[in-house]
């Protein structure tokens, strides 16, 4: 059977982006957020729950690009380069 929300690797689909879902990813205090508004345009928002601070707020009308930046800062935050 397909799963409309999720794909095997983890991420949510486009579907259910675009119905609202919110896929995060989260290593220690730190959130990682992706989500599409109605432009539509993804966010990629990394939040310090520690400090209570917005790390990074990032925007693109591109799933993939986004996508690359939250594997990006995932991998950083678990230390790897």
């Amino acid at each position: 059977m397909v799963d409309k929300f999720e794909k095997s690797n983890g991420d949510l689909t486009v579907y259910a982006l675009a119905c609202g879902s919110v896929q995060i990813k989260q290593v220690n205090n730190i959130r990682v957020a992706l989500w599409r508004d109605s432009g539509p345009v993804y966010h990629v928002r990394v939040y310090n729950f520690d400090t209570h601070d917005r790390v990074i707020w990032r925007s693109s009308p591109n799933l993939t690009e986004a996508r690359q930046w939250v594997r990006q800062y995932v991998k950083t935050l678990k230390g790897g380069a």
